[in-house]
């Protein structure tokens, strides 16, 4: 059931990146209409300023230039390439944590089944079975970078014999 959870968690997980990645706010979201009315009136100023130094130039309305106001409604998700890596690097973090939760999980399972077996073990050779398992270290060495290279070595030296 645990493990079921996770997945589920997963899910979630994903489901929430792909909503934060497809949201668009809105210019006129209460929570920034003072920051935009402020923007709007140092714009209108800006303006006025442009008009003022053309129109003592004889530049005629129709033909001076001005600023103008610009809503962007998404940040970095808007570009979809940048959506695409974001999107890749939050399903490679979740999926390196699932996999971290189901290993812990059934850890936590293997380590209750074990005490629950030890419990029932009476002999000294049952028990000496038990604790003569090989630990994952054990089983699976740490590998060297320089000790790959002697491997590396030692084959291309076997090759040039032949």
């Amino acid at each position: 059931m645990a493990k079921n959870q996770a997945r589920q968690r997963a899910a979630e997980l994903t489901a929430e990146t792909e909503e934060q990645l497809s949201r668009v706010f809105a210019a006129e979201d209460e929570r920034w209409q003072s920051a935009i009315a402020k923007a709007k009136i140092a714009l209108d100023s800006a303006n006025n300023k442009i008009r003022e130094a053309l129109g003592a130039e004889g530049v005629p309305d129709n033909l001076m230039p001005s600023l103008t106001l610009g809503w962007r409604g998404r940040g970095e998700s808007l570009d979809p390439q940048r959506r695409g890596e974001l999107r890749t690097l939050a399903r490679a973090r979740i999926d390196a944590h699932l996999k971290t939760a189901l290993a812990t999980i059934e850890k936590s399972s293997v380590d209750v089944q074990t005490q629950l077996l030890a419990a029932g073990l009476t002999t000294g050779a049952a028990q000496a079975f038990l604790t003569a398992m090989p630990t994952p270290e054990e089983l699976l060495p740490a590998v060297s970078v320089d000790e790959l290279a002697v491997e590396r070595d030692r084959e291309a030296n076997l090759r040039s014999i032949q």
